[in-house]
């Protein structure tokens, strides 16, 4: 009934190579086989995934897997996944073929494979993906086209649909009772798929699919609650169930807010387990997430790998101890399978699997921003990007020098950190279209200069960014990835960036000091590679330091709103106003400091700090406060450019006369720049020196009237003072927006 079968496996491999003769097949497939495997091994080679230092999923080199013009044939669902009984450990055995065999190409390997999140498929399935990763709308997810498809075409995305629908369904409740059976079955039977193929259970966590957090929503509704545990029954106790009931409430104080679980009470519960597998997977799965969520991301690279390689073990062991029971054949008339079992355990399996989906640390592709394999990303002119450059200064390979970047994000339910999940994208979104073309410009401008001081040797120039209302820094890292990255044939970058993160939150400023860290070590490995020196690679690798304070209108401390789903909309204004109906909010007492402040602190001996290229401004509606506390640094030209957002509707007063003095003041204070607005698209609109187009667009939002064709996030401001006269940034910014047709 559901469609599960090797028959119309084999009759798709066959399709790909219809010969008279095996061996000619063979041969045939095992060359395509190999020219795909160049690529992985491209990919996973060197100092270009560093996804080696906490065993994150890797590109598979097997050379198994043959890709045609019709999509995937010869593939993990069709060869290895074991759809009845009869194919455990040994898969479909049509494919072994030419030297390939289930051991060779279906066995779990030593560092978990990244074949299982179905982005070379249809669109559908990196989209299911995100958008319940996520939890955004159902009517996004696409989940209907989906449960259309056969669910060889993706193990892991049908079973996300089919739990998604049963999902559907126990939300109804009562009004859809008699369709729950059929549909808890199938998603039951895809779940024993799941359970008797060779994927771990690392592989399964790191696949990007929100398995753990569809299993925690199911949990907690009524309906499918009742339905398993009628099919389970209750556990009649004991002392190894009693421990365990007391590690789950532990689970349950210490993951929702993202904290340690107590050591000693999985140390209890393990002693105790016994014969209980789910007592002892959740012991052995609670210490492997205090390893993988707050161990190991802070440690050095080398201790870093041990300390996951631990955590795997965890993970592995809990995982033998609980799959055999959740396979086993339940004694008649019970019909509790593998779903009803997760589904009625009172001991918080289904959240601690969600935990321990909220990896900390990615291995994230800066130019994915751009080129968007999800469909997700910014959309830029063909001229600007990176691609183009290369390919017109007779690059061999159209595709920039641009290493992987290890990226640190919070182990929590936090929407940034999600969204970077979910994508594998830094979160520099479409509210950032001008910093995004402004550094890409940038590039193009100092890899040109850089083309004509080549015998000069590796000597970048200097470029210096602030970010002010970093989060995770995910702008500041992809800006320094973009701009350090090596020219067409150059060993060396262009330019040496300097970075300056504020960030006033310790737990967002300590994840951001480890990916600028990272960064900077990738950096250095990456023109070592291009055999330059250690020094010199030193001296160009990109610097990013992390200030933990909030820029202000004063120095000293302010309340700030946390709101609990996002630590990157911590606001100074009401956030209980804005998030209380949502999810709420936490107060948090930061320090403050001045533009002005931290520029004094930049003095030598009484000169001047050094001008600062770039200063990008994100801090939820607290912006004026910011350039306030700015207005000498403003006024001396020690900012070329400034990118400021603006687009806020609980910022703004809501009458016009307020919005007019809030505009005014905006343009007192960026007196001598030329200013404009930038919509979502990229177009720019220039304002006056009275700011009446600001003060239009404060009073729109303000009022909820503004235009839909014409949505403008940021202002753009630059000055060709004598201080900045030679900044690469603000030639970018005007040649950008100065009065030609946007780019």
């Amino acid at each position: 009934t559901l469609g599960f079968s090797r028959t119309a496996s084999a009759r798709t491999h066959r399709g790909i190579c219809v010969v008279d003769g095996a061996a000619l097949c063979a041969m045939a497939s095992a060359a395509a086989r190999v020219a795909v495997a160049a690529v992985a091994v491209a990919l996973v080679g060197g100092a270009e995934w560093p996804g080696h230092r906490w065993r994150a999923a890797t590109p598979d080199t097997s050379q198994c897997w043959l890709k045609d013009g019709n999509g995937f044939v010869w593939n993990f669902e069709s060869c290895c996944a074991a759809w009845d009984e009869t194919s455990v450990g040994s898969g479909n055995p049509t494919c072994w073929i030419g030297g390939f065999s289930f051991e060779k190409c279906c066995r779990p390997k030593a560092v978990p494979r990244d074949i299982f999140r179905c982005d070379d498929r249809l669109p559908v399935w990196p989209r299911l993906r995100r958008e319940t990763v996520l939890s955004r709308s159902s009517a996004r997810w696409g989940l209907g086209e989906a449960l259309q498809l056969e669910p060889q075409q993706c193990l892991l995305g049908s079973l996300v649909a089919a739990l998604a629908h049963v999902m559907m369904i126990g939300y109804k409740g009562a009004s859809a009772a008699a369709a729950l059976p059929g549909v808890f079955e199938r998603a039951d039977a895809l779940l024993r798929v799941v359970l008797r193929s060779p994927i771990s259970l690392d592989e399964i966590l790191q696949s990007g699919w929100g398995i753990g957090k569809i299993l925690l929503s199911m949990r907690f509704l009524p309906t499918l609650y009742s339905h398993s545990l009628a099919n389970v029954g209750r556990h009649p106790g004991g002392a190894a169930r009693a421990a365990g009931q007391a590690l789950a409430d532990e689970v349950r104080r210490s993951v929702i807010p993202g904290e340690r679980i107590r050591s000693d009470a999985a140390a209890k519960a393990l002693v105790l387990a016994g014969e209980d597998p789910e007592v002892a997977a959740l012991a052995m799965w609670a210490m492997a997430y205090n390893l993988q969520a707050f161990d190991g991301p802070g440690a050095a690279a080398p201790e870093r790998a041990r300390i996951m390689e631990e955590a795997e073990g965890l993970l592995r062991a809990g995982d033998e101890r609980l799959r055999p029971w959740l396979l086993e054949k339940p004694a008649a008339p019970s019909r509790a399978g593998p779903l009803a079992r997760l589904l009625a355990s009172e001991l918080e399996l289904a959240m601690l699997l969600h935990a321990l989906q909220q990896e900390a640390v990615l291995a994230i592709d800066p130019l994915s921003l751009l080129l968007g394999p999800e469909g997700v990303g910014i959309d830029v002119p063909e001229g600007l990007h990176p691609r183009a450059f290369v390919a017109a200064s007779g690059g061999a390979d159209a595709r920039p020098e641009v290493p992987v970047v290890e990226f640190h994000v919070l182990p929590i339910e936090d929407s940034v950190s999600n969204m970077i999940r979910a994508s594998r994208q830094p979160f520099c979104h479409g509210m950032t279209t001008a910093w995004v073309r402004l550094v890409l410009l940038i590039a193009q401008l100092a890899a040109r200069h850089a083309g004509a001081q080549e015998e000069l040797g590796c000597r970048p120039g200097r470029l210096r960014l602030w970010e002010v209302g970093a989060n995770l820094g995910d702008c500041s890292i992809w800006g320094a990835a973009i701009l350090s990255a090596r020219g067409p044939g150059r060993p060396c970058p262009a330019l040496r960036v300097e970075g300056t993160a504020f960030e006033p939150l310790l737990r967002t400023a300590a994840a951001l000091r480890r990916t600028a860290a990272a960064l900077r070590e990738d950096m250095v490995a990456h023109y070592r590679a291009g055999g330059v020196g250690l020094v010199e690679a030193s001296l160009a690798a990109p610097r990013i330091e992390v200030r933990v304070v909030a820029l202000s209108e004063a120095a000293g401390s302010q309340t700030f709103g946390v709101p609990l789903h996002s630590m990157a909309e911590t606001t100074a204004h009401d956030c209980a106003r804005q998030y209380d109906g949502y999810v709420g909010c936490r107060s948090v007492e930061v320090e403050t400091a001045t533009i002005d402040g931290e520029l004094a602190r930049e003095s030598r001996g009484g000169e001047s700090p050094d001008v600062v290229d770039v200063v990008k401004v994100h801090v939820q509606g607290h912006e004026l406060s910011v350039l306030r506390g700015g207005s000498h640094a403003l006024q001396s030209g020690a900012f070329c450019v400034a990118l400021v957002r603006v687009r806020y509707h609980e910022a703004w007063r809501s009458t016009v006369a307020e919005s007019e003095a809030a505009a005014r003041e905006f343009m007192a204070l960026l007196r001598g720049y030329t200013v404009v607005l930038v919509d979502e698209h990229g177009a720019a609109a220039r304002v006056g020196e009275e700011g009446r187009e600001l003060a239009a667009l404060f009073t729109a939002l303000a009022n909820a009237t503004e235009p839909a064709p014409r949505i403008f996030n940021e202002l753009v401001a630059w000055h060709f003072g004598h201080r900045c006269q030679a900044s690469l940034a603000a030639r970018a910014a005007n040649e950008l927006y100065g009065g030609s047709a946007p780019r």
